[in-house]
């Protein structure tokens, strides 16, 4: 039988990778789906995924996601960075595909010290979104503008874009036909400037122009006001005879979308439109606030469903209040479910037991029909298998199939693919829009029965995903995947109070000269054994931890909740943002990297420099050893890495043991282990080779350590497993000569 056949060889260990994921729920989302600052929103539908940007002002940065509603959690690509022309204040940047390819349209300062805003181009070098992308020069040099954003007539195929512009009568809207994606026309008119009352509040801005079509009536929608005033609104430019570069043709109305006091959502605009995956629903996505202060620093993005009324005019209805449960969009009519209930990891997951919801939402097949008929009528190929059931065959590129999974714990997994081929070809496994694995190369294994294992091993959360199988290179067949928890969480307790020991230096994390008040900033220090050196870490949700200094009862937070490379840390009260949240991701010999769940980047000490004193910041993860901390639990006799540790003072305070410790490894006459020993419970232990072979197994182990004398068995790779009473622990044992 196919289950049997999969769980054999489970257990391989070739590789580690440390990739932490967010698990999601499912059914209904909250507004902001990403808190400030994320002004300027703007997503546009691929191939099954959202791709989403927002102002960061370095430069132009796409966040990924399978699902509408986790746009702003999901991981991020940096795609284009500022410097040459553009010298910085990147706003705005939209994702367009024209003509066959990828451009991201934007605008940024040209001066280092002044106010000199250009529009420019980007042109995409693949067709993947998230690959690099070549500055192809500012669009209408003359004009300081910004906002732009193109729009392509489906009848006619002439490129049209519309922008705000800095004139004499205050920021006005424009538009142009477009000679190409990246040359802007001489035909160019003045069609709305800032006259009613609602657009000029505290400054005469129309601003952030973008099209809207339904029928024969173009609509372009705009923000009106400043940007950092509550009253912040959108308006409505709508042109019915075609005749879009004639300003008598388009007609004004406002404001369509508000401030509403009573759901305290105010400055709502700067917005995108998009469809949910079935393209049965429209959707606006906009930034607004949730004060009435005159400021940028605290717009966030929203989203919500809207209708159109029966003259082809949309009708948005009043912003959502914060917090309120809003039905995620729809899936081709429902929400994609489960084919046999949710597949629980680790286990197996059957390639053939993918998700209900049909063509472009469970799978994509490039075959409307199953070619073999066998088990489902679904497009999907499906075929009797020689192993038992069934797998999936005639692979093509660019399909892909989708399983909802839990994973019931956090910790290393190992995958198991089981997979056939005469040609070999290549696939990637992600989960809710995350490539986990990386591509995976299936050989030739000399039949299309002819099975064999691919193994790779990830770091993954605990929490319900989706899990996509997308192939790459088509030419194998695929018969399901095993998950193996191997153990090796990361080991942290919610609610233990830690020091955070940086690798290069030796020095502690620390809030400098043990100051209280809101904003100081945290710097490395010798361990003086302060209050303001010890952090409390505690558990917030989906794998992330909030780090409270004990001598003021604040948290880790970044200076201004920045995205910046470079960014200061400081401590500030605990308000729930996501600045002030942290992934705690295992590197090697008990260090972490700690991530931020705002800007994805890494806590690190400035410049890798070893001076008492030295400033600590965020920077983009690249493996340095400045940039890794080791967690050492605080209080009573816990023995310190400030010094060097025998085994005896690591056994002696079990707290500092969160996890299953082998030394030496590599070993080759006796290897000694220690683990955290519960009180009233022995542990048991078994080593087994790579079949999965017990070579040892000892039961009754006490006092946290055994030694085990590993002369008779042959080099090669093992798997050392703990059963301690409360949890088992799995770690890699290499034997040499």
């Amino acid at each position: 039988m196919k289950s049997q056949t999969l769980r054999i060889l489970s257990l391989f260990t070739l590789f580690y990778f440390s990739i932490i994921l967010d698990g999601k729920a499912q059914g209904t989302f909250t507004n902001p789906i990403m808190q400030a600052e994320s002004p300027d929103p703007y997503v546009v539908y691929n191939n099954g995924f959202y791709y989403f940007m927002v102002t960061t002002g370095d430069g132009v940065w796409i966040h990924k996601a399978a699902n509408l509603q986790d746009v702003g959690n999901a991981p991020r690509t940096k795609v284009w960075s500022s410097g040459g022309e553009i010298r910085r204040d990147v706003w705005a940047p939209e994702l367009h595909y024209i003509n066959g390819k990828w451009y991201i349209y934007a605008c940024g300062n040209l001066s280092d010290d002044g106010f000199n805003m250009r529009m420019f181009v980007l042109e995409g070098n693949s067709q993947d979104p998230l690959g690099s992308y070549t500055y192809r020069g500012i669009l209408a040099p003359e004009a300081s503008g910004i906002d732009e954003s193109p729009w392509q007539d489906p009848a006619t195929g002439i490129l049209y874009m519309t922008w705000s512009q800095f004139d004499p009568q205050g920021q006005t809207i424009w538009i142009a036909r477009m000679d190409s994606p990246t040359q802007v026309s001489n035909q160019r008119v003045r069609i709305s400037e800032p006259v009613f009352n609602w657009e000029r509040t505290d400054g005469l801005v129309n601003e952030g122009p973008i099209f809207l079509q339904k029928g024969n009536s173009l609509h372009i929608i705009y923000s009106a006001s400043q940007c950092a005033s509550a009253a912040y609104a959108l308006g409505r430019l709508t042109c019915t005879d075609g005749n879009y570069l004639n300003p008598g043709s388009w007609q004004k109305v406002g404001p369509v979308f508000q401030r509403n006091d009573a759901n305290e959502v105010y400055g709502t605009g700067h917005n995108g439109f998009t469809k949910s995956p079935d393209g049965t629903e429209d959707w606006i996505i906009y930034h607004a606030k949730h004060g009435t202060s005159f400021t940028n620093s605290d717009r966030s993005t929203r989203i919500q469903k809207f209708t159109w009324n029966p003259d082809n005019t949309p009708n948005f209805g009043v912003p959502v209040r914060e917090g309120v449960a809003i039905p995620v969009p729809s899936v081709n009519g429902a929400v994609q479910t489960p084919f046999n209930g949710v597949i629980n990891l680790p286990g197996i997951v059957e390639a053939e037991n993918f998700d209900n919801g049909g063509e472009g939402v469970a799978y994509h097949d490039a075959n409307p029909q199953n070619m073999t008929g066998a088990f489902r009528n679904e497009g999907v190929d499906i075929e009797a298998s020689t192993e038992g059931y069934y797998n999936l065959c005639f692979s093509e590129n660019g399909e892909w199939t989708e399983y909802t999974v839990n994973v019931t714990q956090s910790g290393n997994y190992a995958i198991d693919a089981r997979v056939a081929s005469t040609i070999g070809g290549s696939f990637h496994l992600e989960f809710n829009g995350q490539n986990v694995t990386g591509a995976l190369a299936v050989p030739n294994t000399g039949g299309w029965q002819n099975w064999q294992w691919l193994h790779k091993e990830v770091y993954l959360n605990s929490g319900t995903y989706v899990m996509r199988f997308a192939i790459d290179q088509a030419g194998f067949n695929t018969n399901g995947f095993i998950f193996t928890n191997l153990g090796g969480g990361n080991g942290i307790v919610s609610g233990q109070t830690y020091r955070l020991v940086n690798r290069n230096s030796n020095q502690v994390l620390e809030i400098g000269g043990c100051n209280t008040d809101d904003g100081a900033r945290a710097q490395q220090w010798p361990w003086l054994n302060s209050g303001c050196q010890k952090w409390k870490v505690e558990a917030t949700d989906s794998g992330y931890y909030k780090l409270t200094a004990q001598h003021s009862n604040k948290t880790l937070d970044i200076v201004g909740c920045s995205n910046d490379i470079g960014a200061g840390i400081q401590q500030w009260p605990w308000v729930g943002g996501v600045c002030e949240q942290w992934s705690i991701e295992s590197t090697d010999n008990g260090f972490y990297r700690i991530i931020s769940r705002a800007s994805g980047l890494a806590l690190e000490v400035q410049d890798a420099l070893t001076t008492n004193g030295a400033n600590v910041r965020q920077w983009p993860w690249n493996t340095a050893f400045c940039q890794q901390w080791k967690l050492e639990v605080v209080g009573g006799t816990a023995k310190s890495s400030l010094k060097s540790q025998t085994s005896e003072e690591l056994v002696e305070n079990e707290t500092q043991i969160p996890d299953l410790i082998l030394f030496p490894n590599p070993a080759n006459d006796q290897v000694e282990i220690l683990f955290p020993q519960t009180d009233g419970n022995t542990a048991s232990l078994q080593i087994t080779n790579i079949l999965g072979e017990i070579k040892v197994s000892k039961n009754g182990l006490m006092e946290g350590k055994t030694t085990i004398n590993i002369s008779n068995l042959n080099p090669g790779i093992y798997v050392v497993s703990l059963d301690n009473g409360s949890k088992i622990i799995t770690k890699k044992l290499i034997i040499k000569n």
